[in-house]
């Protein structure tokens, strides 16, 4: 756990604008390395963790993660969608909805569909910790486009994702979401033939 140390308790413990830049640039260069080797991501995720429950570190996370978003590789890109959730629990909901879901919203549409999966999880810790009914609905739309659009008819393993999320997310979410969620999962379940 050298990782989360050095990001938090010595490069955070800095507040000047050149040592943020370092901070910064440590992160990008750990989400990339470790995305590219597929690494385990435990040190990235317990260093975003530890630093986001400090405020001042939410742009600078939201920032690192974006750069992921825009990244030409798609495990970099794959890595920064599920970096995501580690923020959710920890930032205000006004940054879940303006910064999160636009980022989340432009993977789910990744030509690489294991982008396009890593979303799967994030949008259901959404539904789990958020209780804006614009953030929400927009949430329900993008589980709606994954149900509803013919590409991801064949996409087996999006379907595993999305059944397990609806298993998660079903008993802490909102009531009309639970009942949809499981109306949404049952689909996913009757329109793959591959699942028993």
């Amino acid at each position: 756990m050298t990782v989360p140390i050095y990001a938090a308790g010595v490069l955070g413990a800095f507040n000047e604008e050149d040592d943020l830049r370092v901070l910064t640039t440590f992160l990008q260069d750990l989400l990339g390395t470790l995305s590219l080797c597929q690494a385990p991501l435990s040190s990235l995720k317990a260093a975003c963790s530890q630093l986001s429950l400090d405020a001042k570190f939410h742009e600078l996370l939201l920032g690192v993660m974006w750069d992921g978003v825009v990244h030409t590789s798609a495990s970099i890109r794959g890595t920064a969608a599920r970096m995501f959730e580690m923020l959710i629990q920890s930032i205000s909901e006004s940054l879940v909805s303006n910064r999160i879901v636009p980022a989340l919203v432009t993977l789910a549409s990744d030509p690489e569909i294991s982008v396009r999966i890593a979303t799967v999880g994030v949008f259901g810790t959404i539904l789990e910790n958020v209780t804006e009914r614009a953030t929400l609905d927009k949430v329900y739309m993008q589980f709606q486009s994954f149900m509803d659009d013919p590409f991801y008819r064949d996409q087996h393993a999006l379907h595993i994702e999305l059944i397990r999320t609806f298993a998660r997310v079903g008993p802490n979410a909102e009531p009309r979401f639970r009942d949809d969620s499981t109306n949404l999962s049952h689909r996913v379940w009757v329109s793959d033939p591959h699942s028993n």
